[in-house]
């Protein structure tokens, strides 16, 4: 019974609209191009079950009363019926809305018969507004206010075409950084064309780009805002809009694109013949990024980074330099507003020298502090060592390391912060000289050949200086018997003088009685511990000499004696002095009692 009644005044309707419809546009002659607007339009909000378990349902109708081809204008009557099957419902207030390209959100009026609870059945709203659509597409928007399910909610869309053709903006997207505004690189014009640079006029040329403009009945071709045509004189923009975290846009001032993010400009125009567009462009904002640089002290680029405006840098790890301790950057990295470069800073390493004595038997030597990269004497050698001379300091006590000189000028002995160096006297021994007292007879000739006959000199650092030796004092009177004294002296390699004292015996060349007694003693190697304590062969300088000879590899001489042999070189001692002439006596006669054998 219920979806019969519902048929029928469907029916009705139809054929209403249809023959309301014949009758607008009879009278019209309408151009092939130029497609009128509908005749008739129903639309439904898809229906809503309610809490009580009813449906309801609500239906829109346009139907046109007038179409205007030249004035681009179309009169409708809006009208609204529901329905309700299985239960009661309750039913609110349904209000219309139209919008357009002259309207926006523009209020029609509302529907009101039938609220309130009404049983299963259709219910025709007794009220119809009539609205006027202008060319373009127009929105007819259905908002229910309220109710247990809800109104109903629908929007009807009817185009109106246009006499001519529409105008179209073509937005050309842009690229700015941060900042642009307040720095006057970008202004109002700027959001028409990209070329402005700090002009209230802004960039005119046609090659500028932004916004451009073309229509088909008087513009074809493209072209850019401010030329000289209707439609770019006509442009406007209209609205700024920026994107949030989730795609929506929120309407801002233009001067909020001097912050970074993404923006929509939008920009209408119109043509001569009044039609209007809209176009978009949209323009990212860049963060103003500066490049930092990071170069060390020799101006090596440690590292270089793009950093947005207001931001901090990250510094490199710290960076080494022989000798130095890295004490900072010279330059903030936070709060960046231009290109910076950012060098290394260091501070010298510092250490100290210690002086050692080294055998030293007395004195001291300070230490001293030292700064990499910076000149500066060694303390002077305040220690002393009996029988010895300081020569040098050395990074070794055995001399064979870097020597330096004392009281020399150095610099980075290490490169170790706080590091101790130890340097090491370094000691010459005195050169030692022996000399014998010496027997001659009166008639001899004594020159200085067999005056260094038995002179001995020996140095610990040069060996034997045997050679080097000189007399430097002599008190001898040739050929005149008597007791004189003859001096001589060494000098080693670093000027290191010994000096000793002889005595010469100038005898007759018949001796008195006690000058025939004479000793002689032999020894070797083996027997050095017999030597009695107070022996003068005890002593360093003899005892050095001693060893020196000794250690002098010799032939090896071995005597064969008998006891007559021994009886005759007894006589032969009692007979004869120490002389050289003597000596030569012996070998000749005793000679044959010799046997050569090695060496030792």
């Amino acid at each position: 019974m219920l979806k019969q009644k519902w048929n029928e005044i469907r029916k009705y309707f139809c054929i209403f609209f249809i023959g309301l419809g014949s009758v607008i546009t009879s009278g019209i002659t309408i151009q092939a191009s130029i497609n009128p607007p509908p005749s008739f339009i129903e639309q439904s909000d898809g229906g809503h079950m309610t809490s009580v378990g009813s449906h309801i349902e609500f239906f829109y109708q346009a139907i046109l009363k007038s179409y205007d081809r030249r004035s681009e204008t179309a009169t409708y009557n809006i009208g609204q019926y529901f329905t309700v099957n299985y239960n009661y419902a309750e039913i609110m207030t349904d209000r219309v809305y139209l919008s357009n390209r002259l309207y926006n959100r523009k209020y029609i009026g509302d529907f009101t018969k039938y609220n309130g609870i009404r049983n299963p059945g259709v219910y025709q709203r007794d009220t119809w507004f009539e609205t006027t659509l202008v060319s373009g597409t127009n929105y007819l928007m259905m908002e229910g206010q309220g109710g247990d399910a809800g109104t109903g909610d629908a929007v009807i869309r009817i185009h109106i075409p246009r006499f001519g053709h529409d105008p179209v903006v073509h937005g050309i997207d842009g690229e700015w950084t941060q900042g642009d505004i307040s720095k006057g690189i970008r202004t109002w014009q700027s959001l028409y064309t990209d070329g402005a640079r700090g002009n209230s006029e802004g960039n005119k040329q046609a090659t500028s780009t932004g916004f451009f403009y073309s229509d088909e009945d008087e513009q074809p071709q493209r072209v850019a805002s401010y030329v000289d045509v209707p439609i770019s004189q006509n442009a406007a923009i209209s609205e700024v809009a920026k994107q949030g975290n989730h795609g929506s846009w929120e309407i801002v001032n233009w001067k909020a694109m001097d912050n970074p993010g993404v923006y929509r400009i939008k920009c209408c125009t119109r043509d001569q013949a009044g039609n209007s567009a809209c176009g978009y462009r949209y323009v990212n904002v860049k963060r103003r990024t500066y490049t930092v640089t990071f170069q060390d002290w020799d101006k090596t680029i440690l590292k270089k980074e793009i950093v947005d405006q207001d931001a901090c840098a990250t510094p490199p790890a710290d960076p080494q330099r022989e000798g130095y301790h890295f004490s900072g950057w010279d330059l903030d990295y936070c709060e960046v507003k231009k290109d910076r470069i950012i060098t290394a800073q260091y501070d010298p390493n510092t250490y100290t020298i210690q002086y050692l004595g080294n055998g030293a038997t007395g004195g001291n030597t300070e230490s001293t502090t030292h700064t990499y990269d910076v000149a500066k004497p060694l303390h002077p050698n305040g220690y002393v060592r009996s029988g010895y001379r300081f020569i040098r300091w050395n990074r070794k006590a055995d001399d064979t390391g870097t020597a330096y000189q004392d009281e020399q000028i150095v610099k980075n002995l290490t490169a170790q912060d706080h590091d101790v160096i130890p340097l090491y006297a370094i000691w010459d021994q005195a050169p030692q000289i022996l000399a014998q007292d010496r027997w001659f007879f009166e008639d001899e000739d004594i020159d200085d050949a067999r005056l260094m006959e038995y002179v001995q000199a020996y140095d610990q650092e040069d060996g034997d200086l045997k050679h080097q030796v000189e007399i430097t004092a002599n008190t001898i009177l040739p050929h005149t018997v008597g007791t004189y004294t003859i001096t001589y002296q060494v000098m080693d390699s670093v000027a290191q003088l010994a000096q000793t004292t002889a005595i010469i015996h100038i005898v007759p060349r018949t001796p008195n009685a006690e000058e025939q007694s004479a000793y002689l003693r032999f020894i070797d190697s083996t027997y050095l511990n017999t030597l009695k304590p107070q022996s003068i062969w005890r002593e360093d300088a003899y005892a050095q000499l001693l060893q020196q000879i000794l250690s002098t590899p010799v032939q090896k001489e071995v005597w064969v004696l008998d006891e007559e042999a021994i009886r005759q070189i007894r006589q032969f001692n009692d007979t004869h002095d120490f002389s050289k002439e003597s000596d030569e006596a012996f070998y000749t006669q005793f000679a044959h009692l010799r046997h050569s054998g090695g060496s030792e």
